[in-house]
């Protein structure tokens, strides 16, 4: 099902028939409706959702559930939620910071590296980037491996994240 929507879907793009995609559209919304919310990622990968206007994605938002969407892998669905954000979805947004907030309350600093590394914190503001990481174990991060460590510490100021460095 995913590969013939997908098909379907790349071809009225390139063909750029707004009459089909509108159709499309209505499909889709109609599909999620129905419970068949594994179609939802395809439409992110391919960023189709830009053909979707504000009241349509949240429509679309209201309907997600993101327990039946995201793979189980963190990086792998904060990619998604990522891209989720990007298109105008910000109940993804609250998701994420969940993730992240999830991941730091566990001491992961590698999965954290992993959501750093994909940059997707992205469409998210300094004040909001130093919201979420007020409780993280700086020393912690520190105590691994340098360079592992400072890759960390690079991608958290790169995300907007101010910390203050006590030097011994």
């Amino acid at each position: 099902m995913n590969e013939i929507y997908n098909k379907v879907l790349e071809k009225l793009v390139e063909e750029g028939d707004s009459d089909e995609i509108e159709y499309f559209k209505e499909d889709f919304s109609e599909v999620v409706s129905a419970g068949q919310k594994e179609i939802i990622p395809l439409l992110i990968k391919g960023h189709y959702f830009k053909y979707f206007n504000r009241e349509e994605l949240y429509q679309i938002s209201e309907l997600l559930s993101y327990k039946d969407i995201l793979p189980e892998d963190v990086q792998k669905s904060s990619v998604l939620l990522s891209d989720l954000i990007k298109a105008g979805i910000q109940s993804a947004k609250i998701e994420l910071i969940n993730t992240v907030k999830s991941i730091i309350s566990k001491d992961e600093p590698r999965m954290l590296y992993s959501i750093l590394d994909k940059n997707c914190l992205e469409s998210f503001s300094s004040e909001e980037v130093n919201a979420l990481f007020k409780g993280l174990n700086i020393e912690k991060i520190l105590s691994l491996n340098f360079n592992f460590a400072l890759d960390i510490m690079i991608k958290l100021l790169d995300s907007g994240f101010i910390m203050k460095l006590l030097w011994i």
